[in-house]
C-alpha cells in the first residue's frame, strides 16, 4: 500500500517540482519522475548483495601504439573533466529527490575514489569481473590499465543505454585531448547545466504559424543533454 501511494504521488505531482531547486547554498534537488521511479523501485533488489537489477554497461577496448597508453592519471582527469561538464553525474537519489551537493575539495576527491575504480590484475572487464563491486549509486568508471579498457556502469534511473554510450563517448573525448595536451574547457558545474529528467526534458513546445503544430525541443540541443537523463 505504501508503494502505490508513493507511486501515484509521483504520477500526479506537479510538473514544477520536477524542476531543480536551490535548497541551501549548497545543495539542489528536484523530485524524482515516473521513469526515474520505476527503476529504483525494481532495480533495488540486489543492492545489498553487491548488484543492482537493471544497471547498464557499455565496455571499450582502446587499440592504442606504445606511445599513446593511457595512463590511471590521463583516465582519473577525464573523468573529472566529465563531472564538471554533467554534474548531474555526481547526483543521488533520495526517497523521491534527486540531489545534488556542491562539493568541497575533500568531497570531491572522495567521489573520484568511489567511482573511478581502476582494476588490477585481470586481463578483460568481463560482466563476472564487475559484478565483484557494489552497485554504485552515481555513474562509475572502470579502468583496466595493462588492457587499455574502460567500463562504464550506471543506474538505470540515471540513464538509458543511448545516454551510457553518449556519455561514454564523451569521456573517450576528454581522455583524448588531455592525451594530447590540448586545451580543455573550463566548467564550473553551474546548477544551469544540471539536467532535467525525462519527462520534462521531451516536454512538447508550441510552434504558432498559420497552423499550429507541436513540435519537439530542437534534436540537437535534446541530444546534448541525453547522457544524464533519466531514462
Amino acid at each position: 500500500m505504501a508503494t502505490l501511494m508513493r507511486t501515484l504521488r509521483i504520477l500526479f505531482q506537479p510538473k514544477k517540482s520536477l524542476r531543480w531547486y536551490q535548497a541551501s547554498p549548497t545543495i539542489f534537488r528536484r523530485n524524482i519522475d515516473a521513469v526515474e521511479g520505476f527503476h529504483v523501485t525494481s532495480g533495488s533488489e540486489n543492492v545489498p548483495q553487491g548488484r543492482r537489477r537493471l544497471d547498464l554497461t557499455a565496455t571499450v577496448n582502446l587499440q592504442v601504439g606504445n606511445g599513446n597508453k593511457p595512463t590511471r592519471h590521463q583516465a582519473r582527469k577525464a573523468w573529472i573533466a566529465l563531472r564538471r561538464k554533467h554534474p548531474a553525474m555526481a547526483s543521488v537519489i533520495q526517497g523521491s529527490k534527486r540531489v545534488y551537493y556542491r562539493m568541497d575539495h575533500q568531497e570531491r576527491q572522495a567521489w573520484l575514489d568511489e567511482t573511478f575504480v581502476n582494476v588490477p590484475g585481470e586481463h578483460a572487464l568481463t560482466p563476472e569481473v564487475l559484478n565483484r563491486y557494489k552497485a554504485t549509486s552515481r555513474p562509475t568508471m572502470y579502468f583496466l590499465e595493462d588492457a587499455h579498457m574502460f567500463a562504464l556502469r550506471t543506474p538505470h534511473y540515471t540513464m538509458d543505454g543511448l545516454g551510457v554510450f553518449s556519455l561514454l563517448g564523451e569521456y573517450l573525448a576528454e581522455l583524448g585531448r588531455i592525451a594530447n595536451k590540448e586545451q580543455n574547457a573550463c566548467f564550473d558545474e553551474q546548477p544551469s547545466d544540471l539536467a532535467s529528467c525525462l519527462e520534462e526534458a521531451v516536454q512538447p513546445t508550441l510552434s504558432v504559424t498559420k497552423t499550429t503544430f507541436t513540435t519537439l525541443e530542437n534534436p540537437t540541443k535534446l541530444a546534448s543533454k541525453l547522457p544524464i537523463h533519466c531514462n
